[in-house]
């Protein structure tokens, strides 16, 4: 159990050093240790292989998740927490829109988004997940979902349920108050 742990906290500040967030993010998870647990699972589940728009998709949800953080912080309002937990898995409709997946020397095999992590997918297709070559396509993922399912499955999926749930709630209404 506590080498998983090294290992998980090794991987999430190798991604917090790549995106220079390294010296905020200790602050954050020291305030908030629920913050550090959902995004140390996050990389565990998606990894820093799984593409986003311009990089990792883990780079781009935690950027996300500290900016809002920071926005939570400067607006002094209280709710920093929920901020970041909402923001990291707000990206989550990213794993849909397109088709991840690998030669598994018998053709190809694509993840579905959801059903497993993808670092399990990853670990399945060869010894060593870190030199699976990927293959993405410009195509919605099969079983595509909308956003708001995408971030609710990603919360339930990395996060305690009573964050998930209080997570779910507060990006539903972001969004209904986005499109009032």
């Amino acid at each position: 159990m506590r080498e998983q742990h090294r290992a998980n906290s090794k991987v999430l500040g190798q991604a917090l050093r790549a995106i220079g967030a390294h010296a905020s993010a200790q602050r954050a998870f020291t305030l908030y240790p629920n913050v550090e647990a959902a995004a140390g699972r996050l990389i565990q589940f998606l990894t820093e292989r799984f593409p986003g728009r311009s990089e990792a998709l883990v780079h781009e949800c935690l950027r996300s998740a500290f900016q809002a953080l920071a926005e939570a912080r400067a607006a002094k309002g209280g709710g920093e927490a929920l901020a970041f937990l909402t923001a990291l898995v707000a990206d989550a409709h990213e794993v849909v829109k397109k088709r991840v997946g690998a030669d598994n020397g018998h053709g190809l095999t694509f993840w579905v988004p959801f059903e497993e992590p993808f670092s399990e997918f990853l670990a399945r297709l060869g010894e060593r997940p870190d030199t699976v070559e990927l293959v993405v396509l410009d195509e919605p993922a099969a079983g595509a979902i909308n956003e708001r399912m995408a971030a609710a499955m990603l919360a339930v999926r990395i996060m305690p349920a009573a964050d998930a749930d209080r997570v779910c709630e507060s990006y539903l209404a972001r969004r209904s108050q986005a499109a009032a």
